[in-house]
């Protein structure tokens, strides 16, 4: 599959791992092996990797952790930023009340500044 992204796709996405309950350094580990794979495959028909997206879904236990608090949302980002993750999408925790106050202060205070 990542051989015909990498022929084809505009934007390639990751979720990390078939299992949801999968612990976050290996959700991380497997993205960044697959980032790794994608952009080979990318250089091995002609193209820049660059020039395909690579975005990431969180979801599950991974989006909670990263609604934890504004530091661990801002800390996971560039973490999976330094792999090449160039695009992020989040199940918002919208049904744990606390994570609300957190999500708009990412949303309002910590999303700009990663752009």
């Amino acid at each position: 599959m990542l051989k015909i992204a990498a022929q084809y796709a505009d934007t390639w996405n990751s979720y990390g791992s078939t299992d949801w309950r999968a612990p976050a350094d290996i959700i991380f580990e497997n993205t960044k092996t697959r980032v790794e794979l994608i952009d080979k495959y990318c250089e091995d028909i002609g193209r820049n990797p660059e020039s395909l997206s690579h975005s990431m879904l969180f979801y599950s236990k991974n989006s909670l952790k990263i609604f934890k608090n504004e530091e661990n949302f801002s800390k996971i980002v560039r973490q999976y930023q330094g792999i090449g993750i160039d695009e992020f999408i989040f199940y918002l925790p919208f049904y744990e009340s606390e994570k609300r106050s957190v999500l708009n202060k990412v949303a309002e205070d910590i999303i700009p500044s990663l752009r």
